[in-house]
């Protein structure tokens, strides 16, 4: 077994994706010692997101998560820190907020949409801070053409 070459240098940039920075990790020493060439990525923003009523203090953008054409957006904050989660969908005219999730028994504080994923047509949706720090975490299924605004 041959030893990995050591990572030498590293390169951080920012990429905005739907709106929201992430950070673009290159490693051009590891790249030229596997013998490949290292592509640079460059990025266009095409949408900016926000929920349909969310506020300065709803932290809107929390967590996020994209499958194809589906995004799933945290706002930690939103209802005296409740928490919503909010689901977009990508469509010819651009993207568009189709559903505002919240949990069957959601209460103040609880941060649901701290933690979101998405898969297909299902989201799961996580409240660390609920029933005082036990947590919870909602599973949905997304289902086309029926915006939702609970987990029930």
């Amino acid at each position: 077994m041959r030893p990995v070459a050591k990572l030498s240098a590293l390169v951080v940039a920012a990429v905005t994706v739907l709106g929201f920075a992430a950070p673009v990790l290159a490693a051009p020493a590891f790249a030229a010692a596997a013998g490949q060439q290292l592509a640079l990525l460059a990025a266009t923003q095409f949408a900016e997101l926000a929920g349909s009523d969310t506020t300065a203090a709803d932290y809107f953008g929390a967590d996020v998560a994209v499958s194809g054409g589906t995004a799933v957006v945290g706002a930690i904050g939103h209802a005296d820190g409740a928490g919503r989660a909010y689901v977009f969908q990508e469509g010819a005219a651009g993207w568009r907020q189709v559903a505002e999730l919240v949990g069957s028994d959601t209460r103040p504080h609880d941060t649901f949409g701290n933690s979101v994923a998405v898969s297909g047509g299902t989201a799961v949706v996580g409240a660390p801070e609920h029933a005082n720090g036990t947590g919870r975490a909602y599973v949905l299924r997304l289902v086309p053409g029926t915006p939702s605004t609970s987990t029930s």
